[in-house]
């Protein structure tokens, strides 16, 4: 989007203070607080140099503060500094203090032109603590939390949101909440048709869970009328029968979800093509009844996956004929011609098909972040390590060939007229050990190694491939335009963003550098973005800083790591429907896969559940209204700021982002029209390690103020709760199933204990549920 002069003066000032507070921006509260200082200043000559001698000062010293504290809250969350502190003022405490104060500065007396210790640093939080805790009647949460810690809060979360749903089925009323000020909501809310199929969901879910926890403790009662325990064995079962409370609950209800989504993909038809022959079997009809935009995708797609080596020539021209081939090698392409006959049916039964036209396209900024992960992998680093005569050391270049056997075999037949038969053989063998090929040669095999690694150049080659789509719509709209004035028209409508956080620090000659500059040089409609103030290294932290960069109406914010086949990028377009016919959506989720599926045993075995969660766990998610920003999504631009969406202190931001929004009353979709492609980690420890991650970022998500707000907002729908509740709880009843195994070691009871039974079926009881004592 072309920029447009500033309408008024208002907008005029606002672009004057964001382009001098650099990584404070996207904190709308303190933007105020600016822009009522600066207000004050009588219009002159001199009136924006003293406008931009106040923020300056105002920056300077909130930015110092805020590094400082940032920097300590890092060790607030290390396992070794656990006991050092207890507070730090970060950004969502920043946000509050100018959201209650109305002159901080003045308040506290603050002198901007001081340079203050870390020490002072530390009072000064603490007198904003103090204010803001009693304004908001939400404390600090001490991080990171003891296991206990966060077993108490999840549960004492869990008794809250239990009370509350007796309240909505007894009495009719939302539930008992706080709001921001701690005031009573006794009000009863309407409920909308997709809030009563949630609530519907959760009735049943506990009506479901109390059979089932009846049932185990009729038979815990059954054990102990059975047999002559001791004291300590009855407390230990006494034990064990609470903590089979949670454990059965969570898994009914996630046997429940598991129904849900089954039942939504078998009656509403949104994807009845699951295999090769149910493929075959209505390829015909679809071929017949879609329309010309969907055919257009289809062939699209096969031009695409013939110049990425999926599929050969001839496979190519059989499909486009209308006569789908026997089952193809490649599992990939099998997927996704699948996936595109899926797409017209659930265009169908969404009813988002129908035509499409360059003024339905919205404006669009792509966003990739990168710190400093691999831009592009050169011949040699594939082949790196590489020196044996026996061709046994496992590179990269052939993990690549043995994972991906049959797309090797076709890029070789693609470029064997360039290589000569010793050339072919060897390449063919996988021996790469002293092997000279051509330019050519070289360039193609290192982009076809790139599309099928975790690099840079693969996310972005990838997605600037919407620039292809975007021309498409803008030539049947203006045929009369030369390719020039196409790209001038794209330009306005689309951009790509790379952040990269590390571009300034590489030195000229830096191999990471040089493939960047080149790769820009290329492609000069990808534009290179990296901090200028980064007060904490985060990718929420580097975002705020190019935040007035974005000149998209929506924003799609990815990894360095992400894959999308073109024709999900054809289908993009129709996403923007969804926000016509809900004008309140904040953002739309979709759905993710690993695209590195095949690359080694880590990478299958890892996706198998990453898969599932991303498809059925989010289909669930919206079905009974709980979805939220979990992952990647495509979002309005002006909610970002408006409802400070950066939030750059926990591992799962995306976690505290999606409180935010909850608490605002921001609405979510989730659409399966469209999937993006995400890169698993290869290696064991690499997966250990972002695993290791998920409970880190659970307990942050439970321990925060913008958490607790969220679950303590009437603003609030109670199914948004619970199913965050019940997110959060796999972490400590995972703990809770381990710590029921060890309670179980210590219950065996003698078969001489079994022989007091009363009856027949006492003795089964036992005999079932308790092991045996010899």
């Amino acid at each position: 989007m072309i920029e447009k002069a500033p309408a008024n003066k208002s907008e005029s000032l606002e672009k004057l203070i964001t382009s001098l507070i650099g990584g404070l921006k996207g904190r709308p509260t303190f933007l105020q607080y600016l822009r009522r200082k600066v207000e004050t200043v009588p219009a002159g000559e001199q009136a924006s140099g003293k406008i931009a001698a106040i923020v300056k000062s105002e920056h300077d010293f909130w930015a110092a503060l805020l590094r400082d504290q940032l920097e300590k809250y890092d060790l607030m969350r290390s396992e070794d500094a656990r006991l050092q502190r207890d507070y730090a003022f970060v950004y969502f405490e920043f946000d509050d203090l100018f959201r209650y104060c109305k002159n901080p500065v003045k308040h506290f007396s603050i002198d901007l032109k001081k340079k203050y210790s870390s020490q002072e640093y530390d009072v000064l939080a603490e007198k904003f603590r103090k204010f803001i805790e009693d304004k908001r009647k939400t404390p600090w949460r001490i991080l990171p939390m003891s296991s206990i810690g966060f077993l108490g809060k999840i549960y004492k979360n869990l008794f809250i949101q239990l009370f509350n749903f007796a309240v909505y089925i007894l009495l009719g009323w939302s539930g008992l909440s706080f709001s921001m000020n701690n005031n009573f909501n006794w009000k009863a809310r309407g409920r909308s048709r997709k809030e009563e199929r949630a609530m519907d969901f959760w009735k049943l879910a506990s009506l479901l869970s109390l059979i089932v926890n009846g049932s185990l403790f009729y038979v815990f009662y059954q054990i102990i009328a059975a047999t002559r325990l001791a004291t300590a064995e009855v407390f230990l079962l006494g034990i064990l029968n609470l903590l089979f409370i949670p454990i059965s609950t969570r898994t009914v209800v996630q046997l429940m979800r598991i129904a849900v989504s089954f039942y939504y993909s078998m009656s509403s038809k949104v994807a009845p093509i699951k295999t090769w022959q149910h493929l075959r079997e209505n390829f015909s009809y679809v071929w017949q009844h879609t329309d010309q935009y969907h055919s257009n995708c289809f062939g699209l797609m096969l031009d695409d996956m013939y110049k990425n080596n999926y599929i050969t020539e001839a496979q190519s021209s059989s499909f486009k004929s209308g006569q789908p081939p026997a089952l193809p090698n490649n599992d990939t392409a099998c997927y996704r011609i699948r996936r595109w006959m899926n797409k017209f049916y659930h265009l169908r039964v969404t009813g988002l098909g129908g035509p499409f036209a360059w003024d339905d396209l919205e404006s669009l900024t792509v966003l990739v972040f990168s710190l400093n992960e691999k831009f592009f992998y050169s011949f040699g680093d594939l082949i790196k390590g590489d020196s044996r005569a026996d061709n046994s050391t496992l590179t990269i270049l052939r993990q690549l060939r043995k994972s991906y056997r049959d797309e090797w075999d076709n890029l070789i037949d693609r470029l064997k007229d360039g290589l000569s038969s010793q050339e072919e053989k060897c390449l063919r063998k996988g021996a790469f050990v002293n092997l000279s090929l051509g330019q050519a040669v070289t360039a193609a095999i290192e982009h076809w190694a790139n599309m099928r690694l975790q690099s840079i150049y693969h996310t972005l080659e990838n997605f600037k491939s919407l620039r292809r789509v975007y021309a498409y719509f803008a030539k049947q709209r203006f045929p009369e335009l030369d390719n020039h004035q196409i790209n001038k028209l794209i330009q306005e409508k689309l951009q790509i963003m790379f952040l990269h956080d590390m571009y300034p620090n590489y030195d000229k000659d830096d191999r990471q550098k040089v493939d960047i500059d080149r790769y820009l040089k290329n492609n000069p409609d990808v534009e290179l973005y990296w901090p200028r103030e980064l007060l904490h290294p985060s990718k929420y932290g580097s975002f705020a800083n190019i935040i007035d960069s974005i000149r998209g109406k929506f924003l799609l914010m990815l990894d360095s790591d992400h894959h999308v086949d073109f024709e999900e990028l054809l289908y993009f377009p129709y996403l923007f429907k969804v926000f016509k016919r809900k004008p309140q959506l904040a953002a739309l989720g979709f759905r993710l896969y690993a695209f590195n599926e095949k690359y080694n045993l880590v990478t299958t075995l890892s996706s198998l559940s990453h898969n599932a969660w991303w498809g059925h766990d989010l289909r669930v998610k919206s079905l009974v209204g709980g979805g939220g920003v979990y992952g990647k999504m495509l979002i309005r631009t002006d909610i970002i700021v408006k409802n400070e969406f950066i939030q750059s202190d926990s591992v799962a931001e995306d976690m505290l982002a999606m409180a935010r929004l909850i608490a605002y009353g921001a609405n979510f979709d989730f659409s399966e029209l469209v999937e993006v492609g995400q890169g698993e980690d290869i290696s064991y420890y690499g997966l250990r390690n972002k695993l290791g991650r998920y409970p880190i970022g659970a307990v942050e998500s439970a321990s925060t103020k913008l958490y607790q707000e969220m679950i303590n907002s009437p603003s609030v729908p109670l199914y948004r709760k619970l199913e965050s509740i019940f997110m959060l709880s796999y972490y400590p009843i995972r703990d809770l199933g381990l710590t029921a195994t060890e309670v179980g070691k210590y219950l065996g009871l003698s078969k001489s204990a079994v022989s007091r039974a009363a009856n027949r079926g006492q003795k089964l009881i036992v005999d079932q549920f308790l092991a045996l004592k010899k």
